[in-house]
């Protein structure tokens, strides 16, 4: 199921989520080991930074972030599994944890960890294990999300003072060096200023992505492991209380499902506690079943699209390539080396969080072709206006949701570039943007516009 989300992942939204933490990657590549620990991505902190960026720099293959993240979903279930084989059952067939399980970004290792601690928390209880490992997931969930790390401290704190006393500690000193980089974040204008809560809309599209039968079906059992289980009870409540806590105070977004990833470990172990009964538990493996079969046809259904798109614009546009990135390394490029350029313009779809949309157009760049970053201009690299521009098969391919005045950027940088702006369907005023940055009328090209776009003089292409 897992192994499915790959290839509908390859979208627009994960070449423009590789750009969140290239502070961090810019931080690796200058040598500047001090900033590898303190750099927080948004309101995030460092460690999926870091390790995106080990990627970035060892292999910047896309389909390594997919992979890496889908695998980490999955040690989120087999974790589960291990102690409650109905709890991992939930979580695998779960259509809110497979919509995630492949994102680039830092919610599936967010998961995994909150995963061991509860898993931890569940043997300690039973006698069955120590407090090292959740104090390490408390450590580690701390560094990756704030919500993770207060999973592992709630869940020590439910096991009474001796545990949480130990864990706490432990926690508290390895948080150390993200305090003074927490701080500075606090002090910033505008770092929280998330949306207010409507519940109306949060129901539409929780509703419209995961379906309520999961919910509805499940609860019951889960209220009934609380019963059999207080002190984990206990632990999810007060997660669920920070989660809404942080909406409240506009911290975290209403509309941002991945928060629920989080709630859902410790929930799928309550329904685990809560299926005594043969009959309930027979009830749980047919809910899970049916979602798990629901979202199999729908991923089914995105590869089709994805194997089944016709010939497109950007198919045209790759075959005309022909002159290569030249520029040495180190040296400021120029258009005399940087060599024909490719920009793909899609109008944006749902909000980011949305993760129905499959991005056949993207597919053409495959996923497990090596694509490293490039700056065929200055520029602030992970800033979403520049198209976060990497060079592909020997040439700089950029992507972009929005007509930006930046477009004008990268024309100059090159000597040719071709432009391909595609769904055309969302957004008709792309194509009057479009068309009053450049200067030029587009090609149809089965439903997409192509602009060749050459330097002046250039007698290959039509002149700018």
């Amino acid at each position: 199921m897992r192994a499915l989300r790959l290839p509908n992942r390859w979208d627009e939204v994960a070449w423009l989520y590789s750009a969140y933490p290239s502070a961090t990657v810019d931080a690796l590549e200058a040598g500047d080991w001090g900033r590898l620990t303190t750099e927080f991505t948004g309101l995030h902190p460092p460690l999926w930074p870091l390790l995106h960026a080990l990627w970035e720099w060892a292999l910047p293959v896309p389909g390594l972030w997919l992979l890496s993240s889908a695998l980490l979903s999955l040690s989120t279930v087999a974790l589960v599994a291990r102690h409650s084989l109905l709890a991992g059952l939930v979580l695998a067939l779960s259509p809110l944890q497979l919509a995630y399980a492949a994102e680039v970004n830092q919610y599936p290792l967010a998961t995994a960890w909150v995963a061991l601690a509860f898993v931890s928390r569940e043997e300690i209880a039973a006698g069955r294990r120590t407090w090292g490992w959740l104090a390490l997931a408390t450590v580690g969930g701390g560094w990756t999300h704030a919500l993770a790390g207060l999973a592992g401290g709630l869940a020590a704190l439910s096991l009474g003072p001796r545990v949480a006393l130990r864990v706490g500690a432990v926690a508290l000193l390895a948080a150390l060096p993200l305090l003074s980089p927490l701080l500075d974040l606090a002090r910033e204008p505008g770092s929280f200023r998330q949306p207010p809560f409507r519940p109306a809309l949060v129901a539409e599209a929780f509703q419209q992505r995961f379906g309520w039968l999961g919910l509805v079906g499940l609860a019951p059992l889960a209220l009934l492991g609380a019963r059999a289980r207080p002190g984990l009870a206990a632990a999810c409540g007060g997660l669920i209380l920070a989660w809404m806590a942080l909406v409240a105070g506009h911290i975290a977004a209403p509309h941002q499902f991945p928060y629920l990833l989080l709630l859902g470990v410790p929930v799928a172990l309550l329904v685990g506690a809560g299926a005594s009964r043969s009959w309930q538990r027979k009830l749980v493996i047919g809910i899970s079943l049916l979602q798990g079969g629901l979202v199999l046809v729908q991923n089914l259904q995105a590869l089709h699209r994805i194997v089944e798109d016709p010939p497109r614009a950007i198919d045209l546009a790759l075959a005309e390539l022909r002159v290569p990135w030249s520029c040495p390394p180190g040296q400021p490029p120029d258009p005399s080396c940087s060599g024909d350029a490719l920009y793909l313009l899609a109008p944006p779809g749902l909000d980011d969080d949305d993760k129905s949309r499959t991005g056949p157009v993207l597919w053409r760049l495959r996923p497990w072709w090596p694509m490293p970053r490039i700056r065929p201009y200055p520029m602030r690299w992970g800033d979403h206006r520049e198209g976060q521009p990497r060079r592909v098969k020997g040439h700089v391919v950029y992507v972009n949701d929005h007509t930006r005045d930046r477009l004008q950027a990268a024309i100059a940088a090159h000597p040719r570039l071709w432009l391909v702006v595609y769904e055309q369907g969302r957004r008709a005023e792309f194509t009057d943007q479009v068309q009053a940055l450049v200067g030029q009328a587009p090609v149809a090209v089965a439903g997409d516009h192509l602009y060749r776009l050459a330097a002046p003089g250039d007698p290959t292409l039509p002149g700018r």
